[in-house]
């Protein structure tokens, strides 16, 4: 028996990420080489996964502690994420869209559940709360590492069949420990509880049937938008703009002016991690074909694959993960050191990042190949900005959020930071058509070198506004 409920929780985060891991860093490489899908079809199908993915989080934080327990949902969701790698393993194109879908609807709901069995366990602490989403963003990463080794190590083969299976492995690890942990992550104070209270437990078995039919709608719909990918794109964008005005009016509706400041900054905070987000994407979609077809992948005389340069991003976060909060300490003991800041800082360090891409393509060899290690700057500055952004944004919902709307402001920002930005970041991948022969390398080139050059542009003018924004803005 595990007791302690953080440690529970950072086990099992580490191998529940395994299989997301694989599908992150693979699908697109998968769909071109297993089914000769066209990259804009590959964009376009993995631009819905991380819009499913990102967006069944607010739904799962929503049914989290409402409909089920946060354990409970959790462990649903690992059931449909195992059985999905299961249906992967078979070489079918349709039986790929079902696996597909019932992935999404397993981690869809198991992220947010974790997330928000932190938030209860750091409630009222800021710096626990900070040092228990670092270390657990760091287990995640730990998790993309073995995710990303056996994704590469596959691909070379294409066994991916091989892949899927190692990834279902790993889910079932992931139940194990959630099984000896699990009086340690029970619910506390959630509107499931106070109904049991009410009307006894009589009332899960109602409250279980509603969850099954939620299932039942979410697998056709599912299926139905990886089939035709296009026309979610602009549902998306179309609710995520929703969602902002919803909270503005929101933020007015707040009896204080704190807190109607509070929903404001995590409005304000959200349209810039929107920008860091389109631009983290661009990982899975653009820039692992640019990889691929762009870059001498070869380091050391060793091949490397796309996947691969991901473990970057894994190391720097599971080591910055576990010394961050330490120096975040030190430093705040020196100065002041805010949300708006470490965002700043997030936002301008990607931004460095993408201007190795272009220094890459100008320094090409006669093939119009870049060196992979352009790309690999490009992940370590990524890294540092994912660090800076994703664990603090977690954080700065429980600082600035009434709990009453904690469970769907985390689903929202994940909505908002992963489904909006990856829409966004299919748009910007799909600007460029890629193509394995040197010519179209070439002609390719001259496009990356533009669509690099602008967003590195971008991203860097964003970062030094929000930065003029913290020193202006109130912070909580």
């Amino acid at each position: 028996m595990i007791r302690n409920s953080l440690l529970t929780i950072f086990i099992v985060q580490v191998f529940s990420t395994v299989s997301f891991a694989v599908l992150y860093s693979s699908l697109s490489l998968y769909m071109t080489d297993a089914f000769n899908f066209s990259s804009a079809n590959a964009y376009a199908i993995v631009a819905v996964f991380l819009v499913y993915n990102y967006g069944l989080h607010m739904l799962g934080s929503y049914l989290g502690g409402l409909l089920s327990s946060y354990r409970m949902l959790f462990v649903l969701g690992m059931l449909f994420q195992t059985v999905a790698c299961f249906v992967l393993i078979l070489p079918s194109v349709h039986l790929m869209y079902l696996g597909l879908t019932l992935f999404l609807i397993g981690v869809g709901l198991n992220t947010p559940c974790l997330n928000m069995m932190i938030t209860q366990r750091c409630q009222n602490d800021h710096v626990k709360r900070e040092r228990a989403f670092l270390w657990n963003y760091a287990g995640s990463n730990i998790g993309f590492f073995f995710g990303y080794t056996a994704a590469g190590y596959f691909q070379l083969s294409h066994a991916y069949g091989q892949l899927f299976l190692v990834s279902s492995f790993f889910n079932v690890i992931a139940l194990i420990f959630m099984a000896l942990g699990w009086h340690s992550v029970a619910d506390e104070n959630t509107p499931l509880i106070e109904s049991i209270k009410k009307y006894s437990r009589s009332i899960l078995t109602k409250r279980m049937i509603v969850l099954f039919i939620i299932f039942s709608i979410l697998i056709p719909l599912i299926y139905l938008s990886l089939l035709y990918p296009f026309s979610l794109k602009s549902i998306v964008l179309t609710v995520s703009v929703s969602f902002i005005i919803f909270f503005l009016w929101l933020a007015n509706k707040q009896p204080t002016a704190q807190g109607k400041s509070n929903i404001r900054q995590y409005v304000l905070l959200a349209l810039f991690a929107i920008v860091f987000w389109s631009m983290y994407q661009l990982a899975p979609m653009g820039i692992t074909l640019f990889a691929e077809h762009n870059v001498n992948m070869m380091l050391f005389g060793h091949e490397i694959t796309p996947q691969w340069l991901g473990n970057i991003n894994v190391v720097v976060i599971a080591v910055g993960g576990f010394f961050l909060p330490s120096v975040f300490a030190k430093v705040r003991q020196k100065t002041r050191l805010t949300v708006f800041t470490q965002f700043a800082i997030g936002l301008l360090s990607i931004g460095i990042g993408l201007t190795f891409l272009p220094i890459g393509i100008l320094l090409a060899n006669s093939y119009g190949q870049s060196s992979v290690l352009w790309v690999s700057l490009f992940y370590l500055f990524q890294s540092v900005g994912e660090l800076m952004i994703a664990p603090i944004g977690y954080s700065m919902i429980a600082q600035l959020v009434p709990v009453r709307h904690q469970g769907l402001m985390m689903g929202t920002w994940m909505l908002l930071c992963g489904s909006s930005a990856s829409v966004i970041s299919s748009y910007l991948s799909g600007l460029v058509q890629v193509s394995s022969n040197n010519v179209s390398i070439i002609k390719s080139n001259h496009e990356y070198l533009i669509l690099f050059s602008v967003l590195a542009l971008i991203t860097v003018i964003t970062a030094i506004l929000l930065y003029g924004i913290s020193r202006k803005v109130k912070i909580t």
